[in-house]
């Protein structure tokens, strides 16, 4: 009798661990498809405060399709300015991170504030860019409505689609870069 109630625990406990292994694989399955959206902005460049608005746009509409990230490469930036640039500008829903030794930047290739880089769970690059075509240059605005590229992009991928390239390069203040050039 002992040796079958041994069994049957070694079954059970079997049994426990395959259940516990299929529900960790139905995890990853779905996080197969999710998207990161790395924004990198520098709390004084006003090309990253005039983009507050879209950013919130897509927020509100693609929340529930990926994981937003506002990256601050800049050595100035420290946990109490960055949390008041983000409340500031009443942006919801970015985990904020500070980069102040340009890893996560030179990684995604980052190379001015504001610039957008969007990935999927393997951190393939799936777009990188800005975020609206609002500036044609730093200092030059465009008058009329702009479109929200960002937006646009997110509805592709969120649809299966891939974002068209050539991909608009991003317009803003240039990241000083430490060290070695990205």
């Amino acid at each position: 009798m002992r040796i079958i109630s041994k069994h049957l625990r070694i079954g059970l406990n079997i049994s426990v661990v395959l259940l516990a292994c299929l529900q960790c694989a139905s995890l990853f399955a779905q996080r197969d498809g999710d998207l990161q959206v790395y924004i990198f902005v520098a709390e004084e460049c006003p090309i990253s405060i005039a983009m507050a608005a879209p950013l919130r746009e897509v927020v509100e509409q693609f929340g529930d399709h990926a994981a937003f990230t506002a990256v601050f490469p800049n050595r100035k930036s420290d946990e109490i300015s960055i949390r008041a640039f983000l409340g500031r500008y009443e942006l919801k829903g970015f985990e904020p991170v500070l980069d102040p030794d340009q890893k996560i930047t030179r990684r995604l290739g980052a190379t001015v504030t504001p610039e957008v880089v969007v990935t999927d769970a393997a951190e393939r690059i799936l777009y990188r860019g800005r975020i609206s075509d609002a500036y044609s240059s730093p200092g030059r605005v465009r008058h009329g409505k702009s479109n929200n590229n960002l937006a646009r992009v997110m509805s592709k991928l969120v649809n299966g689609e891939e974002a068209t390239r050539p991909w608009p390069e991003a317009v803003g203040c240039f990241i000083t870069f430490f060290g070695t050039a990205p």
